[in-house]
């Protein structure tokens, strides 16, 4: 009986010992929106939270001549947490994907200068030649004026945005003709519900080239 008991116990352990796994992390890594980010060395690091107590690195890859990576690491199959996926550089580290669910497999495009081509246009109303457009974009530190602007192609910019592997981010561009026009725009950003010149650009960076109009009443 004694014999049995034990037998029982240690198939009890076994059957819920901790089984370790393998998962892959692959996709493509690019400098920017075109050339592969070929020989450079990219790292899969958890955070300290939840099943991590302190940094730790998952697994590393010298990323192909086209770009291509294969990252592959073990763990049990009970740890949870989060990782981030870094570059190694000549500065340091620059990190070109956060909050990555280890514990699963995942399939990525990023780039390490993700940035995404956009056109803005002017429509509405004439202005004088003494008139000036303001605008702006919330997460940026751009603010631009133009005398005076015909209708037509006002500007081009290129706006630096982190990986969303395929998945765009929205931003609020705010105008206004004269400056109490443009901050009572700007101010109108910190009340709810209000819209007041404002206008919701969807951008995807290196996957789409995007044009927005600003209509002047």
């Amino acid at each position: 009986m004694r014999a049995f008991g034990f037998s029982f116990l240690l198939i009890f352990l076994i059957a819920c010992k901790e089984e370790v796994q393998t998962y892959k992390i692959s996709g493509y890594l690019y400098k920017d929106c075109n050339q592969p980010a070929s020989g450079v060395q990219l790292l899969l690091k958890a955070n300290p939270e939840r099943s991590f107590s302190s940094v730790e690195i998952l697994g590393s890859e010298i990323v192909h001549a086209d770009g291509r990576f294969d990252i592959f690491y073990e763990l049990k199959e009970n740890i949870r947490g989060t990782a981030e996926l870094q570059v190694v550089n000549s500065s340091g580290f620059k990190t070109v994907y956060t909050d990555l669910a280890v514990n699963r497999d995942h399939a990525l495009t990023l780039f390490v200068e993700n940035t995404s081509g956009v056109t803005l246009t002017r429509g509405g109303r004439n202005l004088n030649s003494s008139d000036t457009l303001f605008y702006g974009i919330t997460e940026t530190n751009i603010e631009r004026r133009f005398i005076g602007p015909p209708k037509g192609i006002l500007d081009s910019l290129e706006i630096g945005l982190p990986n969303r592997n395929g998945g765009a981010i929205w931003r609020i561009l705010y105008f206004g003709v004269g400056t109490s026009d443009f901050n009572r725009s700007k101010e109108a950003l910190n009340i709810a519900d209000s819209s007041f010149q404002h206008i919701a650009i969807k951008l995807e960076g290196c996957f789409e080239l995007d044009t927005f109009n600003i209509f002047v009443n």
